[in-house]
């Protein structure tokens, strides 16, 4: 089999980006750290035929539903992340929280006992909002080139699924997945994304 363009074939992940996207406008971007495994974009096109005739033959297909799935498998757990992931929650940074027994002090977490009291950090607290917000998403994968595929989803709706594991002998990483929904003033088309490659096609 020829090759047509051995720079298209690509290896490895990229950069992934939460922000905002306001007026058509992408806003605030932040880097969401290490990537593990894979990140994919899963489309889906739900296609009706019309058929007629004898024996039956498709003389026309309409598209009726269409769909894009963006999901990444991330090792950082910052909390402004979980809460873009979860499309609700509240992050206050640079404080301290007392727990259900009232104190500040917490297990050492590793086998010692005793309790030592927290330091300033960041807290996520989260639950009982109906409102749901949605995110801008970029993608960023540098080829062996040096030039890049830059993914970009407009109105990111987290799919309201979050697993945070602690592996007792494994890096701990988790799924954050979203749902691409359709900018309706751009023009049809071109509603949920675009993908642009750096250099020749």
């Amino acid at each position: 089999m020829p090759i047509i363009n051995k720079a298209n074939i690509s290896l490895g992940l990229g950069t992934l980006e939460f922000g905002n996207y306001v007026n058509n406008v992408f806003q605030g971007y932040q880097d969401v750290g290490a990537i593990k495994a894979e990140l994919t974009v899963e489309h889906n096109r739900e296609i009706k035929d019309f058929e007629t005739g004898r024996p039956m033959v498709v003389i026309v297909q309409e598209v009726v539903r269409e769909s894009v799935t963006i999901k990444a498998t991330l090792a950082e757990v910052a909390m402004s992340t979980i809460k873009q992931s979860l499309g609700q929650g509240n992050v206050t940074s640079s404080t301290t929280t007392s727990f259900l027994d009232g104190t500040n002090l917490a297990p050492t977490g590793f086998l010692q006992t005793g309790y030592t009291s927290i330091v300033t950090g960041t807290l996520l607290t989260f639950g009982g909002l109906p409102s749901h917000a949605y995110i801008g998403l970029r993608f960023t994968h540098a080829m062996i080139s040096g030039l890049r595929h830059i993914f970009e989803g407009y109105y990111a709706s987290p799919l309201g699924q979050l697993t945070l594991p602690f592996r007792e002998t494994d890096w701990n990483i988790y799924e954050v997945q979203f749902r691409l929904l359709a900018n309706t003033t751009l023009t049809p088309g071109s509603q949920y994304y675009q993908f642009f490659k750096e250099g020749a096609a």
